[in-house]
């Protein structure tokens, strides 16, 4: 208990992994005619389990770190468990408790929210400044599972789209904040950025919390086009944000200077973000294809890599593991190769045949990578 406590992410990563897991199963059971279409039930899956646990495993393991206080307690290692295999019983049944797995994600959002705002409040020492951008993400996710639940229950109108906050909200805005303190250290940049967005003997950080509070607030305007889906504007706005960070901040012009695996996927999941949010609003009539190259070059790249980086760094693990590994490698292969499949898929005569394809290949990735890095949740090497 006293080990997830300290490291939640060792709690809430295989759940992660299961919503993965389950998420990609579904477009295969379709194709077999195991199941109706699922297309609802897959991208909850994949947003509210797969990612919302990884985010959860990750949140709560880092917040503790940037603002120097305590660690998860055992009442709330023992709530977060007990959501969990609530959410798990309902995404079981999904066509009979659809409603409840919005409930559970809106109920596991307020608790992280509790749990990051307690810290905050007690902190020694202020988050670096990209942490706006969580804050962002954060209200998104909030917003949207509160629009959803009353939308559920008629009291908002239909006209509104709660889970474009939820899908789109909720994974970019921390993946921008927390990208920007961790992707270019991990990438090797020496002078990651045009701005000093770490503490340090130094750093004047005036500049930078004015500079990213700007942004996080102009990416937040822009998630109004949840209410107002017509004016493209927002969108617009939504990618401008998007392009400035990753420029800027994460300089990804750059090739990485470090040659590890671990380095160049995340680079890779960078470009995936950039380019896949991009095509999905220049090409609006296949937005929802396009766009799955940033849900699955982006988002699952970006966790498989950074998922890497939390094991092996609180378990003591070799550098190796994240550099050279090929388990990693083959992993960052298939993620890609899943993504680019399920683009594709559309402008094809066999569209199911290939979301199948796209699942299977995710599934073997994601199974390679868990074959590697599973067993190490779970384990720490001595010192």
């Amino acid at each position: 208990m006293h080990t997830i406590m300290k490291d939640p992410f060792r709690l809430y990563f295989p759940m992660g992994l299961i919503f993965g897991f389950w998420g990609m199963l579904v477009w295969i059971l379709f194709f077999f005619q195991q199941m109706p279409y699922p297309g609802l039930n897959h991208a909850d899956l994949m947003v509210m389990g797969f990612y919302t646990h990884f985010a959860l495993g990750f949140l709560m393991t880092a917040i503790p770190r940037f603002t120097g206080t305590q660690t998860a307690s055992q009442m709330e290692i023992g709530a977060g468990f007990l959501l969990i295999s609530f959410s798990l019983l309902c995404f079981a049944r999904f066509d009979l408790f659809s409603h409840w797995v919005h409930v559970i994600y809106f109920l596991e959002i307020c608790f992280l929210i509790q749990y990051f705002l307690r810290r905050l409040s007690k902190r020694k020492s202020n988050p670096p400044p990209p942490f706006f951008f969580l804050f962002v993400g954060l209200f998104c996710a909030f917003t949207g599972g509160l629009v959803l639940l009353l939308q559920e229950h008629g009291l908002v109108s239909p006209v509104f789209n709660p889970k474009a906050f939820i899908y789109y909200g909720w994974t970019m805005a921390p993946m921008l904040g927390l990208g920007s303190v961790l992707v270019p250290k991990i990438i090797g940049y020496s002078q990651a950025s045009i701005l000093p967005l770490n503490h340090g003997a130094n750093a004047d950080l005036k500049k930078p919390y004015i500079i990213m509070g700007f942004l996080s607030l102009m990416f937040l305007v822009s998630q109004l086009g949840a209410f107002w889906p017509q004016v493209r504007g927002f969108v617009y706005l939504r990618q401008i944000v998007v392009t400035v960070v990753l420029v800027l901040f994460w300089t990804i012009y750059k090739m990485p200077p470090n040659k590890g695996y671990m380095a160049k996927g995340l680079w890779l999941s960078a470009w995936c973000l950039l380019i896949g949010t991009w095509f999905s609003v220049i090409d609006d009539a296949h937005r929802i294809h396009d766009i799955h190259l940033y849900f699955v070059g982006s988002i699952s790249l970006m966790i498989s890599c950074i998922a890497t980086r939390v094991i092996v760094a609180h378990g003591n693990y070799p550098q190796t593991d994240e550099t050279s590994s090929k388990f990693l490698l083959f992993a960052i292969i298939f993620i890609l190769l899943a993504a680019l499949t399920r683009v594709i898929a559309i402008w094809t005569q066999s569209y199911f045949v290939h979301l199948a394809v796209a699942a299977g290949i995710w599934i073997l990735g994601y199974l390679l990578w868990t074959l590697k890095y599973g067993p190490k949740i779970f384990s720490m090497r001595d010192s």
